[in-house]
């Protein structure tokens, strides 16, 4: 069973699955279950070469290291800089190194097998590269198509829409182009007008009004309400 869980096609299994869980938790904060399955294909994916004597506890330290790294860059260090570089340098090599057998230990160091060395990166190279390449694929089929899943769609939030994000219109109903009202305080050229019963904040196109004085609303752009004198229209 390791010396399965050990084998090239497996562990491109593992590492894709590593790859989308982690996409899918960082996608979908708060869910638990993808971030369980990419650490639970994480562990199987050093473990097994681990037992099979493939990787050694180095490679393990160093692929921690690299994601701890790279924490630390994503939430304790504003931008992107050394930490987050060097992390995912040390990903990757710890992830090369796992495919790569130990050295037997010699008399006075260890006795190197380029052929064994060579092969085990050509492996490491075409798995994690064929991973990658699936996972963004996946990638972009998840975001695109399965929020609209009647099943999934429950799992992955849809992204948010023009008008999820829109910030709140203030009187919606009140203060639209042609509106009449009343100054409530002096407009230099900005202050305060009532609509019927509804206070709300004004311009003019530069003239000063005084209080009390009766405007209509010339222009509405979101949040900014235009008014002019109506004693200046006439």
């Amino acid at each position: 069973m390791v010396a399965w869980l050990s084998s090239p096609l497996v562990r491109g299994v593992l590492f894709i699955l590593i790859l989308m869980g982690a996409y899918t938790e960082f996608k979908s904060p708060g869910l638990g279950v993808p971030g369980l399955v990419a650490l639970v294909a994480l562990a199987i994916f050093l473990g097994a070469p681990y037992l099979t004597g493939i990787a050694s506890i180095v490679d393990i330290i160093i692929l921690l290291a690299g994601i701890g790294l790279l924490l630390v860059e994503v939430f304790l260090i504003p931008g992107f800089g050394v930490a987050g570089i060097l992390g995912l340098l040390l990903i990757v090599a710890g992830l090369l190194m796992s495919f790569t057998p130990a050295e037997a230990p010699g008399p006075i160091w260890p006795t190197f097998n380029y052929r064994y060395t060579v092969q085990g990166l050509k492996w490491g190279m075409t798995i994690l590269a064929g991973g990658l390449l699936t996972s963004l694929i996946f990638m972009a089929i998840l975001s695109r198509f399965m929020p609209q899943m009647p099943v999934v769609g429950r799992v992955v939030a849809p992204n948010p829409t023009a008008a999820d994000v829109a910030a709140d219109i203030p009187y919606p109903f009140e203060a639209r182009v042609g509106d009449e009202g009343v100054t409530e305080s002096r407009l230099r050229p900005a202050g305060k007008a009532r609509f019927g019963s509804t206070l709300v904040d004004v311009v003019t196109e530069g003239e000063f009004v005084e209080a009390r004085t009766p405007i209509r609303v010339v222009e509405r752009r979101g949040n900014r309400v235009v008014v002019r004198s109506i004693k200046a229209e006439a």
